[in-house]
């Protein structure tokens, strides 16, 4: 959802939201420092969400997170450099996982540490965890247009999604 300063992006995020009866969202490449209560209190369609947002750095980046509060309770937040997340507790089944938001530097002398800050992330948590966002690496030549890909990255990329599969995250 890139520039989420934009009225009609704005408009067809509050659209999808209704149209779905999203619970929990996550947003990369908003490209805004801050939101307004009643902004964000737009978006949700008159249900009570609760937000986490980290800002944007210049003219990149940005996360918006929400989570439908009939939907589950917040039990902790945590805010990294290259993530936000939040462990809930749905309310029908009382089950409890971590959802972790990032958006990955496109700079790749900040690259290992993402990838180490995720990694942390991820074996500190004993309940389950979803991990999702832009990461701004690829697996695979054939996910870039071109086919050229960096194959370190793509090499640490993969080792890291082993070792995120091995401890049962999705």
């Amino acid at each position: 959802m890139r520039g989420l300063g934009n009225p009609g992006r704005r408009g067809q995020l509050t659209e999808l939201m209704k149209k779905h009866r999203i619970n929990l969202i996550c947003l990369q490449e908003t490209i805004r420092g801050s939101f307004r209560e009643v902004e964000l209190d737009s978006f949700c369609g008159g249900k009570d969400f609760h937000w986490l947002t980290k800002p944007a750095e210049g003219h990149s980046g940005g996360l918006l997170m929400g989570v439908d509060l009939d939907f589950a309770e917040v039990i902790d937040i945590d805010l990294g450099e290259f993530f936000i997340s939040m462990m809930i507790e749905t309310k029908k089944d009382r089950k409890r996982w971590r959802v972790v938001n990032v958006y990955g530097p496109v700079q790749a002398d900040r690259k290992e540490k993402f990838l180490q800050e995720l990694t942390d992330v991820m074996l500190t948590q004993s309940d389950p965890v979803i991990i999702g966002g832009d990461f701004n690496l690829v697996r695979f030549a054939e996910e870039k247009s071109n086919g050229q890909i960096n194959k370190r990255w793509a090499d640490k990329f993969n080792s890291f999604i082993s070792t995120a599969e091995h401890k049962g995250i999705t």
